[in-house]
């Protein structure tokens, strides 16, 4: 999903990019996405409710970068 892409809460309609700048840091949680090639792969998330406008899924991209250990 594209930074821009538009997500729609029971605050209003976000960008993307803006509505991860609003979740709280407390809120992420750093979790491992299985084994890579250069070892475990860690990504942080957070749980963000939607409201539903559309079917589908959607995905936030993260923050920051895959961390490897």
């Amino acid at each position: 999903m594209a930074r821009s892409a538009e997500m729609t809460t029971d605050a209003g309609t976000f960008r993307a990019d803006v509505l991860l700048k609003k979740v709280p840091k407390k809120a992420w949680q750093k979790l491992s996405a299985g084994h890579g090639a250069k070892g475990q792969r860690f990504y942080d998330w957070a749980v963000i409710d939607l409201v539903e406008v559309a079917l589908g899924h959607h995905q936030l991209p993260g923050p920051s970068q895959p961390h490897h250990r």
